[in-house]
């Protein structure tokens, strides 16, 4: 009896996750939170990345906890992924880009599938400017 619940329960979650960063973004253009940094790009995203490892990267159950940083010097920018991996396919429930404004500023731009927007936007503000340290 568990086993079919349990199944019926990971379907129904995953269908309500986005798999890609796009359909992240696409799905939930009002699940945003828009800040600027005092820091730049590089900085602003190492400190995002870094916390959101510590905060979000453990083994689930047979399935795995994950974030994923892509940096693109070309573009000034990144993207950091957080989401569950696991037989399935992945279920992104954070997309956060990084995009340099000039030399000493930054945009983040947190998108949030599910869950909290201004609690976990906020929390992502503090990673970026280097004074939050909350999970």
């Amino acid at each position: 009896m568990k086993a079919p619940f349990l199944i019926l329960l990971t379907c129904l979650l995953t269908a309500c996750a986005a798999s890609t960063p796009q359909q992240a973004r696409e799905m939930s253009t009002e699940r945003r939170y828009v800040f600027q940094v005092d820091a730049d790009y590089q900085t602003a995203y190492q400190r995002i990345v870094d916390q959101a490892r510590k905060c979000h990267q453990y083994p689930v159950g047979t399935a795995m906890q994950m974030v994923q940083g892509d940096l693109y010097p070309a573009k000034q920018s990144g993207t950091i992924t957080v989401g569950l991996y696991g037989a399935f396919g992945p279920s992104l429930y954070q997309v956060i880009d990084v995009r340099g404004l000039d030399a000493t500023r930054s945009e983040v731009t947190a998108t949030f599938p599910m869950g909290p927007v201004e609690k976990m936007g906020g929390k992502v503000k503090g990673w970026a400017n280097g004074s939050g340290t909350e999970c």
